[in-house]
């Protein structure tokens, strides 16, 4: 059985209340009105029936009192909270705000383009430098079919569709060619492409945990400019990264790529039993590899 509420209660004495004031009033009236049939002028059942009605409203009344009191409280405490409650969500709310439009500033003003695609592979932000890149134009992305999020498929399609990685995507390196084309495969972490506007862009790819990724774009047109007006003879694979980046960096350059056992030690010496596993036998193997691609020759 539902136990009543107060606010049910309330409304029950407001109306015994009513119904216990109209009978008191027509007692009275009675008794007023009424021609007295007794010696003591008044008859006795009047006279009990107008007791019983003052006693039943000065009960309810009574009660009502009591439940009332505690009901205003109530109402009072949870206005109080609401109020309160609604504060707080507009000061979060413009906390929420003030770091969205300082993210977007941020991310306006990067030199890289940034991309952040979730693990359904929806692009779910990207900032101006990401767009440049990618070749599409910005008012596109204000398109229902470009409505965030939108799918990477539908990006890269529309890529190849402006001609952005060449004929048959020429302008791609073949694996992650054959990655957009057939599915098969995987990403690298980095690789290098040319724009048709004669520009190279490195791409970096950064897995989360949630199986999203965040990828950064970087215009290396004026380093790979630098390498050829420079004369440098060789770019040097780090032992501890993949080579794809140093090798397209290389290759763009027109210069040759030291790798594998020649890869220069860095962040981390090298496997026991290698040429690194030592800090002084990693500084005499990168000090001799530097030394033998200045001079031209092998290490």
């Amino acid at each position: 059985m539902p136990i009543p509420t107060t606010s049910s209660r309330i409304r029950v004495l407001e109306c015994i209340i009513l119904i216990a004031g109209v009978l008191l009033v027509l007692t009275l009236g009675s008794l007023w009105f009424t021609s007295p049939v007794t010696s003591g002028g008044v008859h006795p059942l009047l006279i009990a029936l107008g007791t019983f009605f003052a006693m039943l409203l000065a009960a309810a009344s009574f009660a009502y009192i009591l439940y009332q009191r505690p009901s205003e409280i109530h109402r009072q405490r949870l206005a109080e909270a609401q109020v309160k409650y609604k504060a707080r969500a507009e000061l979060n709310e413009a906390r929420y705000m003030e770091k969205s439009d300082l993210l977007e500033i941020t991310l306006g003003h990067m030199n890289q383009g940034i991309a952040f695609v979730n693990a359904d592979g929806k692009l779910l932000i990207f900032n101006k430098r990401a767009v440049e890149y990618s070749g599409i134009d910005e008012a596109q992305f204000a398109q229902p079919e470009f409505a965030l999020p939108v799918d990477v498929r539908a990006i890269f399609a529309e890529q190849w569709k402006k001609g952005e990685f060449g004929p048959n995507g020429e302008l791609l390196p073949e694996d992650i060619r054959q990655y957009f084309l057939t599915g098969t495969g995987t990403l690298p972490k980095s690789y290098v492409r040319r724009r048709p506007n004669g520009s190279v862009i490195e791409v970096r790819i950064e897995p989360l945990p949630s199986g999203g990724m965040v990828q950064s774009f970087t215009d290396i047109t004026d380093l790979v400019a630098a390498i050829r007006s420079q004369g440098v003879k060789a770019v040097f694979s780090e032992s501890s990264l993949p080579p794809k980046t140093a090798e397209a960096i290389a290759s763009e350059a027109g210069v040759q790529i030291i790798e594998g056992e020649d890869a220069l030690y860095g962040d981390s010496l090298g496997p026991k039993g290698s040429e690194g596993d030592t800090y002084l036998k990693m500084e005499r193997h990168n000090t001799s590899v530097i030394v033998s691609a200045l001079r031209g020759g092998g290490s």
